[in-house]
This record gives C-alpha cells, structure tokens and sequence, in this order.
C-alpha cells in the first residue's frame, strides 16, 4: 500500500510538472507520450519508479487517472483562490460571456476578479463550460453548467 502511495506521488509530481510548463501530456502513442517518458528519465535516478514502471501491477498511467488528477488539482487551485479573496478582500466579481465554438457546442467562459486590501486587482480565468443553451434561465442556475 505504502509503494503504490509513493508511486501515485510520483506521477501526481511529473503531471504538476508538465501542466505548469504547458507540456502537452500525450503523444503519438502512449508510450511515446510526454508524461511515460518524463516518468523513464525519473526512473533512471529512482530505482522504486523503474520497479513499479516495470511491475505487472496497475501503473496509473491511463488518461482517465491522468483527467481525474487534474480535475483534482485544478479544484485545489479554486479553492485556494476562494480562500485568498475571503481572507484579502471578500468582494468580487464574476465575469462571464456565453458563446458558440467552432463545432456548434455553447459555452460559458467564466472568470473571477477580486481586489486585495492594497487595490492591486486579480483576475482569474476559472474554465469553459458547456451549457445546454445561451438563455440567461440556463447561465444563472448554477446547477446547469457541466464541466468542458
């Protein structure tokens, strides 16, 4: 149980690294990816990644572990804003515009702007949402957006 932990940290770790860089994940095939090749060079200074790299166990690497991980951390980074504006400002503002993209789905792009105690302004781009439709009845229940 402890090695898997350790293992799920590790890739949690070259996720975090490559979304930062803006690295794509994926590649031609899967082992040409960017993420399973980050993974073997870490490998070559871990002798614990080589091992589980290299077991026949489940290795986590698939993309719907990969698309669960960072919904995870891109919910963390929310919060985390969240929590800066309650204890900075707690006022702000939702800043949203619903259009259509290119293969006909309608979407809401959605921001948050704050201003600190120091009246330096923040804005954060949150994420696009598919909605149902564009009428203001579909934008403000916050039960109709479903994440893109």
């Amino acid at each position: 149980m402890k090695g898997r932990r350790q293992y799920l940290i590790k890739i949690i770790e070259c996720l975090q690294f490559l979304g930062r860089q803006g690295i794509p994940i994926q590649g031609n095939t899967e082992d040409q990816s960017n993420f399973i090749q980050l993974l073997k060079l870490r490998a070559q200074d871990n002798p614990f990644i080589s091992k589980w790299l290299n077991s026949k166990e489940e290795k986590y690497t698939n993309h719907d572990i990969q698309n669960e991980i960072f919904e995870i951390m891109a919910h963390n980074v929310i919060c985390d804003i969240v929590q800066d504006i309650r204890t900075q400002s707690g006022f702000y503002s939702i800043i949203s515009d619903e259009y259509t993209d290119i293969t006909n789905k309608e979407q809401l792009t959605f921001c948050l702007r704050w201003v600190d105690k120091s009246l330096e302004a923040h804005e954060y781009f949150l994420g696009f949402y598919n909605i149902p439709n564009i009428s203001s009845e579909t934008i403000v229940v916050k039960d109709a957006l479903v994440r893109h």
